[in-house]
């Protein structure tokens, strides 16, 4: 019949395509997780890192801050501050760094969005870490805060060449695994040649 053949051949290609989709994702996973792609840089005593940034707590009010001179100009004029984000009040900080952001760069074009995760590592000291998403790539910067010192941990620099040949190499590894899938079935489907004697 023409119809289970049809179907047949239906459903064969929806099972290549789930099963090319499954092996991508895994790929892009594997990938973004383990690749060395995206990866945390150490940062020494003392070095200089193309990144940085820090939240800073005066009278209440969470500022931004994505260059270091602009931090140390800020503490020279400003005593009352602090390196520690307030116990239950993220969301109000995360919506004033957001502030912060658009009034410092937004004006010039900035198009990033800052996000921080906060853990306190005992009643004195903060493990910060700040994401700077899109300006023009994303930004890690890891740190750990005191009221009033902060020690740079780690940075991460991941961009849209990063995410790009990412994608290629996914794409890649795909492709010969789909190969080898289709090489082990046919020769599983293959009859078995018998040899007269």
């Amino acid at each position: 019949m023409v119809i289970p053949r049809l179907l047949r051949v239906f459903l064969k290609l929806i099972g290549s395509i789930a099963t090319g989709l499954l092996f991508f994702v895994v790929n892009i996973i594997l990938l973004w997780n383990f690749s060395g792609i995206r990866h945390k840089v150490t940062i020494e005593d003392g070095a200089t890192t193309p990144v940085f940034q820090v939240v800073v707590m005066d009278s209440g009010k969470a500022q931004l801050f994505l260059l270091k001179e602009d931090l140390d100009d800020y503490l020279k004029t400003h005593s009352e501050y602090s390196f520690l984000i307030p116990d239950g009040q993220d969301q109000v900080v995360q919506d004033q760094i957001v502030a912060s952001y658009n009034a410092k760069f937004g004006i010039h074009g900035g198009k990033g969005y800052p996000t921080f995760k906060r853990q306190a590592l005992d009643a004195t000291h903060q493990y910060i870490e700040l994401y700077m998403h899109g300006d023009p790539h994303d930004d890690l910067f890891w740190y750990e805060a005191t009221d009033k010192t902060i020690e740079p941990k780690y940075f991460m620099v991941f961009g849209a060449f990063h995410l790009l040949f990412m994608l290629a190499l996914a794409i890649g590894m795909t492709a010969v695994e789909c190969w080898a899938a289709v090489g082990v079935f046919r020769r599983k489907k293959a009859p078995a040649v018998v040899s007269a004697t």
